[in-house]
């Protein structure tokens, strides 16, 4: 925990000023904040990954937060399901956040679901199968950003692909034996830090770390789980609701009129 002007403040509270604490107890606890291509220029390494599961725009949000902050540059990686059911990397706003990400200085990555091609690791030519996927998605998602994807990671890996060290042309795991084993992985999974996040990065134990969040839990205020999730649906459903009406708008009877904004 930290005391700023007499507020008790935590990472788990999962506000962006927060985060920026968390920023600023890595950075004091002398760590360099770097991303999987850069690491080695630093004798004590903190790579920051961020796993889009939810939400582009609150990608956006948790981008600009780093970007302000004043200590040192900060280049961190968001890494894009192209598979998801949530959001729609096509989608001409996602592609502008996703290039306001960059913007700021971060790099794109792809976020890589196995199970959308496979159920079963045993299939034949399992490894080298999803090496073609893992390339295919990266082209597609080169395309939609105009930029460059070097970077890749696995979205609930199976243990099979954790244990295979997977060796991609061109584009970095992640997942690999290099990031996930030789450094220390802290990961806020389902709200929540399943270690003690802040003692490990102050302890200096760890010769080097690698940090995993998802921008779905940072809000400006502190806020309960259940009421994140609520607003994320809620907001979901009135997007979805305007994309209608806007499209339907020369309909008779209009959208409008059969069901009402206020009822969603």
């Amino acid at each position: 925990m930290y005391i700023k002007v007499g507020i008790v403040m935590s990472i788990r509270d999962f506000t962006y000023n927060s985060y920026q604490e968390l920023l600023n107890l890595i950075i004091i606890s002398g760590y360099n904040i770097c991303n999987y291509h850069t690491h080695t220029a630093f004798k004590n390494p903190c790579i920051i990954r961020h796993d889009i599961d939810y939400d582009i725009e609150k990608a956006v949000k948790l981008a600009e937060t780093e970007s302000s902050f004043q200590k040192q540059e900060i280049h961190s990686t968001y890494f894009v399901l192209l598979t998801s059911n949530l959001y729609n990397t096509f989608e001409k706003n996602n592609t502008k956040h996703l290039k306001k990400v960059i913007s700021f200085g971060h790099e794109i990555g792809l976020h890589f679901d196995e199970t959308y091609y496979f159920n079963n690791p045993s299939t034949n030519n399992y490894h080298e199968k999803i090496i073609e996927y893992i390339l295919k998605e990266k082209n597609i998602l080169e395309q939609i950003i105009e930029s460059p994807v070097s970077s890749v990671s696995m979205h609930n890996p199976s243990k099979y692909i954790l244990e295979l060290n997977l060796e991609i042309p061109g584009i970095l795991n992640s997942y690999s034996n290099l990031f996930f084993k030789e450094f220390k992985y802290l990961s806020d999974s389902w709200h929540n830090w399943r270690e003690n996040a802040e003692e490990i990065v102050s302890s200096k134990k760890f010769e080097k770390l690698h940090l995993l969040t998802h921008p779905i839990w940072y809000t400006d205020s502190q806020n309960n789980m259940r009421n994140k999730l609520f607003n994320f649906v809620s907001t979901r459903n009135q997007k979805v609701y305007d994309e209608i009406d806007k499209t339907t708008k020369h309909c008779n009877p209009p959208f409008s009129e059969i069901i009402a904004r206020s009822e969603i």
